[in-house]
Order: C-alpha cells, then structure tokens, then sequence
C-alpha cells in the first residue's frame, strides 16, 4: 500500500485538525509523476481517504505544492467499473471525478456502458448521462432519463435534484431518505395507486406530499384526470387536482374520465 502524505495541514494555532492523507493500492503497480504532480494505480485500483472508498480500474490522484511547501491532493479520477463507498452511500459508474476541495463528485457514463447509479439507504437514483453530487451540501443533480425511487415511489424526468437527508443511510423501510426531490421534463411518476404524467414534480420527505405541474394526467386504474396542478398526501391517499388559468385568468374546467372499477367474484 502506498501512503503518500499529501493532506492540506492544519495552520494557525486554533486550526481544524489536518485532513487524513490519501492511501493508494493497486495489483498493477502504481506510477507517481513528479514533474506532473500526479499518481496514477493501474487494475483493482482502490483509494482511501477518511470514511470515502473509491476502486476502479485506473485511479489517477491529482496534487498541488502549497505555500508552505507542503502538498495536498485535489482531485481523483476514476475509469472502468467504478465503486465508491461512504458510511451512507453507494455509487457506481463508469468513471468520476472528485474534486477534493469542493466535495463535488461528477459520476458519468460510457456509451454504451450501465447507467450510473447511487444507493442512499432505501433511496436510489440513476440516470443515463451523469449524476453530480456535493457531500457537503448533500445536494444531487442526475441528467438524462434520471430515476428517483424509493419504497412505493419512483419520480421520473429529464433532471432530478434530489436533496438527502444528513441521516439519509437511515433505516431500512423508511421513507426518509429524500429531503425534497425535484423533476424537471417529462416528468412520470407512480404511486401504488396512481401514475401520475406533468411537466414538473416535487416530492417533500418531511410532510410525505408531492405536487405536479404543467399538463398534468393522473392515471388510476382506467380513470384518467386532466389539470394544470396536483397535489397528493401520500401517507392519507388523499388527492387533489386544480384547473388551469386561461388567457383571459379564469380558471378552466378540470377534466376526467372515470371508469368503475368492476367487482371481483
């Protein structure tokens, strides 16, 4: 195993406590490139840093000289078969990139490669482009035909941001992994009941509620309603959807087909 010690130091006499170094193994060797400032692990790379696990196939570390002559690393990239590991989440892509200093992990995928993917207690995420995420604001942005689920849930869009819980590897068969989630762009989301078609989407942990926008269809059984916005209380049942505004700002009619349900013999 290689250690190099390339954490920031702590300056000043009431300063934080330096950060942990940075701990690089591999079972193909490991290049260190002075004149580039660069360390670079070939096949069942891993990187350790405090409580973040990172394995690819290449893993190639980044560092600067700093003022007072030391070093710090401030930027891992990963390629091939990507694995990272904190106490509340899973990631895997392809390759990433993880800048150090902003905490800003870009997660992307190959052409024709899996879809990137982060496990966040019961909650997952994935997507066909990338997945951007910062661990410090716990903030999470996925691109192109991104997927938020949970237990009974899934919200569907061009872009998801998601905002996680601090304690978001919680328990399992909670429903608290998500803060808030937005949709944005054929939006298509399902409940055990409904299935809900709009614009727009959000999804709010604390209150267990979402509400849609823009050209909203719900779906149930073979009921079908028209709207511009729909709110639901997803821990009651409860639903509500409200009329559009015209040109002239009254409100048009909400729209439905309702077909029984026939009963079962």
């Amino acid at each position: 195993m290689l250690t190099p010690e390339l954490s920031p130091p702590a300056s000043g006499s009431d300063a934080a406590a330096p950060s942990p170094p940075i701990d690089i193994d591999s079972t193909g060797g490991i290049e260190w490139d002075r004149a580039r400032q660069m360390i670079v692990a070939r096949e069942n790379a891993r990187a350790v840093r405090g409580d973040l696990t990172v394995t690819a196939d290449v893993l190639t570390a980044f560092y600067r000289q700093k003022p007072d002559g030391s070093a710090e690393v401030y930027r891992l990239d990963a390629a091939g078969r990507v694995n990272i590991v904190t106490p509340t989440q899973t990631a895997t892509s392809d390759a990433a990139t993880y800048d150090m200093v902003s905490t800003q992990l870009t997660l992307t995928r190959a052409p024709k490669g899996e879809r990137v993917k982060v496990v966040s207690g019961d909650g997952v995420i994935t997507a066909d482009e990338r997945i951007d995420y910062n661990r410090t604001t716990r903030v999470m942005v996925a691109h192109g035909n991104a997927i938020a689920a949970q237990p009974q849930q899934t919200l569907k869009g061009d872009v998801i941001t998601a905002h996680l819980r601090e304690n978001s590897g919680g328990k399992a068969g909670s429903r608290g992994q998500f803060q808030q989630v937005d949709a944005e762009g054929n939006v298509d989301a399902t409940t055990p009941d409904e299935r809900i078609i709009a614009d727009r989407g959000s999804y709010f942990g604390d209150s267990d509620t979402a509400e849609f926008t823009g050209s909203v269809k719900i779906f149930r059984d073979e009921s079908v309603l028209d709207g511009c916005r729909a709110e639901f209380d997803l821990a009651s049942g409860f639903s509500k959807l409200l009329p559009c505004a015209n040109a002239t700002g009254k409100k048009a009619r909400v729209r439905g087909v309702i077909v029984p349900t026939p009963k079962s013999s």
